[in-house]
C-alpha cells in the first residue's frame, strides 16, 4: 500500500505542475491576442499550449487512474481540470485563426460536416460562437446586412484579415528553423502551409524586393506583389528607390533648427541655399556634397554661387 500511496502523490505533483504551467500560459496568450498579436506569434503559442495541453490531459489521466484517490480529491480535481481545459480550448481558437485562418476554417468545416450544419445561418451562429468579441467585431457588418450567405462572406473577410502577405509568408518560409528537438516531419507540415499557394515567381520576386529600400518593400509587398508581373514590379522598385535616394537628398539640405542649431552641420551653406544646382562647395571635410567638377570655396558661406575652375584635390 505505501508504495502505490508514493506513486498517487507523485502523479498528482506532475498534474498540479503541468496545470499551473498551463494556466499561466493561457494567461499570457490571452493577454497577447487582446493586443492583437502577429501571426508568427500566434502560431507559437499555440503549439505550445497545445503541446502543454496534451500532457495535461494525460497526466490528469494518470492521477485519477490511481488505485489510491478518494473521491472527493477526484470531484475537486475535475473541476480545476475542466476549467483549465475550457480555457485552453478558447484560447486555442481565438490563436489557431490568426495562425492559420485557412486551414482553421478547413477543420471547422470538417466539423459542420460531422455534425451535419449545412445552412449559411447555421454555420454563421457556430462561428460567431466560437470568436472572441475583437474578432466577432470585424463580422458587424455582415450581421446588420443579413445577406443570403453570411457564412461564406464572413469567412472572406476572417481570411483576409489574418492571413499573411505573400511576401511575408515567404519570407517566413525562407527564415523559418526546427524548434528545439523538433522532429522535421512536424517542422515540414508546420512550414509547409506557408507555401500553400506560392510559386516560383513568388519566390523570385521576394529575393529581388528584399533588397529594396524598407520604405519601398513597404509599398510593394502588399496587392501589388500578388498583382505585378516580376518585370514590372522590378522597375517599379527602381523607380519609387529613386524618388526615395531623391527625397533623401532634398531632406538632407536643409540645416536640423531647434536643439540642435549649435551642432556643425555636414553640409555647406551653398547645398543649402542652392541644393543640386550649387556650383561651388567648402570641400569634403565640411560638406558630405563636395564632388570633384564644384569650385572649391574654403570657408565662404555660400552669399554667391559662381562657377569656377573645378579643383583638382
Amino acid at each position: 500500500m505505501p508504495p502505490k500511496k508514493l506513486d498517487e502523490r507523485l502523479l498528482f505533483d506532475r498534474f498540479e505542475n503541468i496545470n499551473e504551467r498551463l494556466d499561466s500560459m493561457v494567461k499570457s496568450a490571452e493577454a497577447k491576442a487582446e493586443s492583437s498579436c502577429q501571426p508568427a506569434t500566434a502560431k507559437i503559442l499555440a503549439t505550445a499550449i497545445l503541446k502543454l495541453s496534451r500532457e495535461h490531459e494525460e497526466a490528469y489521466s494518470e492521477w485519477i487512474s490511481s488505485t489510491a484517490v478518494s473521491e472527493d480529491k477526484i470531484l475537486s480535481n475535475k473541476k480545476i481540470f475542466n476549467r483549465t481545459a475550457m480555457s485552453c480550448d478558447n484560447i486555442l481558437v481565438a490563436l489557431q485563426i490568426v495562425g492559420n485562418p485557412k486551414l482553421w476554417f478547413e477543420q471547422l468545416e470538417i466539423i459542420f460536416k460531422t455534425m451535419e450544419v449545412t445552412s449559411q445561418d447555421q454555420k454563421f451562429a457556430g462561428l460567431l460562437r466560437l470568436l472572441d468579441e475583437s474578432t466577432s467585431s470585424l463580422l458587424a457588418a455582415i450581421t446588420r446586412a443579413k445577406p443570403m450567405n453570411p457564412y461564406d462572406e464572413s469567412k472572406t473577410v476572417l481570411i483576409k484579415h489574418f492571413s499573411l502577405s505573400k511576401f511575408d509568408r515567404v519570407k517566413a518560409y525562407l527564415e523559418a528553423s526546427p524548434a528545439h528537438e523538433e522532429k522535421l516531419s512536424l517542422f515540414f507540415s508546420r512550414v509547409e502551409v506557408l507555401v500553400d499557394d506560392i510559386s516560383m515567381t513568388d519566390v523570385r520576386k521576394y529575393c529581388v524586393l528584399r533588397h529594396a529600400p524598407p520604405q519601398v518593400r513597404l509599398q510593394l509587398a502588399g496587392t501589388r506583389f500578388d498583382s505585378m508581373p516580376l518585370n514590372e514590379l522590378i522597375a517599379e522598385a527602381d523607380i519609387l528607390t529613386q524618388r526615395a535616394n531623391l527625397d533623401a537628398l532634398t531632406v538632407a539640405a536643409f540645416v536640423p533648427k531647434g536643439k540642435n542649431k549649435n551642432k556643425k552641420s555636414k553640409v555647406c551653406g551653398f547645398h543649402r541655399k542652392f541644393g543640386k544646382e550649387a556650383m561651388s562647395c567648402t570641400g569634403s571635410e565640411k560638406c558630405i556634397f563636395w564632388k570633384n567638377d564644384l569650385r572649391f570655396i574654403g570657408d565662404n558661406d555660400g552669399k554667391g554661387n559662381d562657377s569656377g575652375t573645378p579643383s583638382r584635390g
